[in-house]
């Protein structure tokens, strides 16, 4: 079956070019069989958490990129999108506006649980705490995966559906803004000494012990509960879960493992055998169209135009700083209000805005909005980094927990823009900030000598790429 999986086209073609072959029926009923199996479309289940933006997004991305090379494979694909029932706002619709089919897992999500995912990874605690409902997770995601029975899955960081695919033995890509590599993560991870960890004293260190202090913080940070998540491991086992290191890492274990970065962070890095960095897989649609009011707010003259996101990780208390800054300073500001950190009338509750801030809570095409700004103000997702570097703006930002504070130095250490450690983001340091990121012409040029980095990059073919050499491989 793998010799005809590899060569149906060719065998197909010695019968069709051949019309004065005379066929009997054990040739006929082989000929079908080979129609019929380049007709069968490969099934695709993509599980994504639709409460987290970045997440969503590019998972939508690299589903893109699995289409455009499967197209050219001539290969017929089944997407379905499966998503948390939630009753909260949330990433649905991008979905569907993609033109994807959903589908709900049978384990809804509170808010509390929501808060557990979201959080876990700053406070270095379990994504899900207790027992019976971590089994409960997997367990409805083997229902799921039995009932859908998919050729292949795609995985956002969402590690019950990585327990229960290596249990069902279900080809598998994952797809991560770092890789998702122990040896790495405790050689590589951090830049600089977490935020939380921050003080008056490791703020006066020279620079030699602040990069020591890094290397061992970074090798420290694979002992929190976070990276072992022992309450799900237990329960991954008692379902037959047979992984020698249970941990994270091993539950986000695939058989491709994409890295959505610039491979230029990564030079001179050992990776995971798995791992391909891509490069960035972020939506440019050309049919995205920009608020009127927007350009209205940034086609300003004599005027420093700002543009403030967050993305759906970053928090209220900073969202609320931020839009205060941009505020009492004076700039022209648009500012992206999502609805699952924040409402725009607790925002017009709870401070004064002046007619030169514009507030949002609309999905903005950030690759074309990003470029129209002077500066940014902004979290350290992955994907609001790379909008913000690729458009060549300069950033202001702060990260919610290690990754995005790595998301942000990565392009902070090179001159493009200042992180603000967490404890410090107050409106003034904001301000401030900005101020300089506005007046210093290097923050400008050295944005704008990154957002080459990106040039002839493509990371939807290398995804795609990526991809497909497993479904070859694999014979799906």
């Amino acid at each position: 079956m793998a010799y005809l999986a590899r060569h149906g086209d060719y065998l197909r073609g010695i019968f069709e070019i051949s019309p004065g072959l005379a066929l009997g029926p054990p040739a006929r009923l082989f000929l079908g069989s080979l129609k019929s199996m380049r007709s069968t479309p490969l099934k695709v289940v993509c599980y994504v958490p639709t409460f987290n933006a970045g997440d969503t997004t590019r998972g939508i991305e690299v589903t893109r990129a699995l289409e455009a090379r499967a197209e050219e494979a001539g290969r017929e694909l089944d997407i379905l999108f499966v998503c948390p029932p939630i009753k909260v706002a949330h990433f649905e619709a991008l979905i569907l506006k993609a033109g994807y089919r959903i589908a709900h897992t049978a384990v809804p999500l509170s808010q509390a649980d929501i808060d557990n995912f979201m959080n876990a990874d700053r406070t270095g605690e379990e994504f899900i705490p207790e027992y019976d409902r971590a089994k409960l997770y997997i367990e409805k995601y083997m229902e799921n995966l039995k009932e859908h029975k998919p050729d292949l899955l795609i995985n956002g960081c969402i590690p019950p559906a990585g327990v229960a695919a290596r249990i069902l033995g279900i080809p598998t890509v994952t797809y991560f803004p770092f890789p998702a590599d122990k040896t790495w993560v405790e050689r590589y991870f951090l830049k600089d000494i977490p935020d939380q960890l921050e003080n008056a004293l490791t703020l006066k260190l020279p620079i030699f012990l602040r990069a020591k202090l890094t290397r061992l913080l970074s090798k420290l940070a694979t002992k929190q509960r976070f990276f072992s998540q022992p309450t799900l491991a237990r329960a991954g086992r008692e379902l037959g879960w047979n992984e020698p290191m249970p941990g994270i890492f091993t539950m986000l274990k695939a058989d491709v493992e994409l890295v959505t970065d610039l491979a230029i962070f990564y030079e001179g890095q050992e990776l995971g055998a798995r791992t391909r960095i891509t490069g960035p897989l972020f939506s440019k649609g050309a049919d995205a169209v920009i608020d009127p009011k927007i350009l209205e707010m940034f086609h300003a003259k004599n005027a420093n135009k700002v543009l403030v996101t967050m993305g759906s990780s970053g928090e209220k208390k900073h969202l609320l700083e931020a839009i205060a800054a941009v505020s009492q300073a004076g700039y022209h500001a648009v500012v992206v209000v999502q609805p699952t950190i924040c409402s725009i009338a607790e925002v017009r509750a709870r401070l004064q805005i002046p007619p030169h801030v514009y507030l949002t809570d609309a999905f903005i095409p950030a690759h074309l909005v990003n470029p129209l700004a002077d500066a940014v103000i902004i979290h350290g997702g992955q994907g609001t980094v790379q909008n913000a570097m690729y458009s060549g703006t300069p950033f202001v930002g702060v990260g919610m927990q290690a990754e995005q504070q790595t998301n942000l130095d990565n392009f902070s250490l090179q001159g493009a823009g200042i992180r603000i450690a967490r404890k410090f983001w107050r409106r003034d340091a904001i301000a401030k900030a900005l101020t300089r990121v506005l007046a210093e012409p290097s923050f400008k040029s050295n944005a704008a000598r990154m957002a080459q980095s990106f040039a002839g990059i493509d990371g939807y073919k290398e995804a795609g790429n990526a991809i497909w050499e497993l479904v070859e491989a694999r014979n799906l």
